[in-house]
């Protein structure tokens, strides 16, 4: 048993060695075994990893692959590393004993060349293939945060984040998001998620909340995400929006400050385009007033029947409008599991 293409990966805080077993013997190969050493930059052991082939038993000439997920025993940076393969071959050995086995090569591989990929957890065939990419950060545009009033004169900003790339959809996109006010960091909260899938040209809103006064600097750092060329993941549905309504609702704070506020409720009407069943249908609606820019946002997971091929079902959403009134609705929407 051979093994090619080894390395060692920090993936999402886990050490990992990832590689391919190639059974280069006659016979099938039962239960190959990868055993892994970690050691410290002053030789200590300081983890180990275990894992087995994928494919088991192993034809000859055949290949498949391994991860061997890495437990640590102590804290430090991995500098070197040991490997052993092992596997069994009943049918050249049927009454082999531990003496007339062959014996096991151990691979020392110094320094250790640690591949880092963190914030994101990869699959053994994703780390395994050398034409893999992550989406490209550039491609994220986040507008400059609206600083709006809500119904009890609490700040909340508004901005929008769009997937400005061409050819690929961008999955699971998380920022972290810094306000500044000089040179002191304001104490921020995104209000809701963003989707699991944000496609070529779609706009998302995303709503801050916190104590800002003001603020004179924005700065977003995007955590690694992979990508999907086109159609992408996500099924297709056609989601519509049917007519909206302007209304006034009132409220009270303390049991004696009475407030208004304007909302829009919008209806619209979600249909199942795609092959199969589609279910936990999520929208992103944003209001925006006569210069382009939002004036409201909301964030809602949809009560929805389980929509088979072809089949339709309306949907409500109240949203709050903070800014001036609004001249026309957009919708993103994302479905899946929960």
């Amino acid at each position: 048993m051979v093994a090619s293409k080894v390395q060692l990966v920090r993936n999402d805080g886990a050490y990992r060695l990832v590689g391919l077993l190639k059974n280069n013997g006659a016979n099938e190969a039962n239960s190959s075994q990868i055993t892994v050493m970690l050691y410290g930059e002053d030789g200590k052991l300081i983890g180990t990893a275990n894992g087995y082939g994928a494919a088991s038993p192993l034809a000859p000439n055949a290949l498949t692959s391994f991860d061997a997920r890495g437990e640590m025993l102590a804290e430090g940076r991995v500098a070197s590393y040991d490997y052993m393969v092992q596997s069994e071959d009943h049918a050249a050995m049927p009454a082999a004993s531990k003496e007339e086995a062959p014996p096991s090569r151990i691979v020392r591989v110094s320094p250790a060349d640690v591949r880092v990929i963190e914030h994101v957890r990869l699959t053994t065939e994703e780390l395994l293939d050398p034409d893999f990419a992550l989406f490209d950060a550039s491609a994220l545009k986040l507008s400059a945060p609206r600083r709006l009033l809500d119904e009890i004169e609490r700040p909340i900003l508004y901005a929008e984040l769009v997937n400005t790339s061409d050819q690929y959809v961008v999955l699971s996109p998380k920022a972290d998001i810094s306000l500044f006010d000089g040179s002191r960091r304001l104490d921020v909260r995104q209000a809701w998620s963003l989707p699991a899938r944000l496609y070529p040209g779609e706009r998302v809103p995303v709503a801050l909340t916190g104590r800002i006064d003001r603020y004179t600097e924005a700065k977003t750092d995007w955590l690694p995400a992979k990508r999907a060329a086109l159609p992408g993941p996500r099924p297709k549905l056609a989601v519509t929006v049917e007519n909206t309504e302007a209304q006034v609702g009132t409220g009270t704070l303390n049991f004696s400050y009475r407030f208004r506020y304007k909302y829009v409720t919008v209806h619209g009407r979600v249909r199942n385009d795609s092959q199969a069943e589609v279910e936990n249908v999520k929208v992103w609606v944003s209001l925006y007033d006569a210069q382009d820019k939002l004036t409201g946002a909301a964030y809602q997971e949809l009560r929805l029947p389980k929509l088979k091929p072809e089949e339709s079902a309306p949907f409500q959403v109240d949203v709050k409008q903070y800014g001036g009134n609004f001249a026309r609705v957009g919708v993103v929407y994302d479905a899946g599991p929960r």
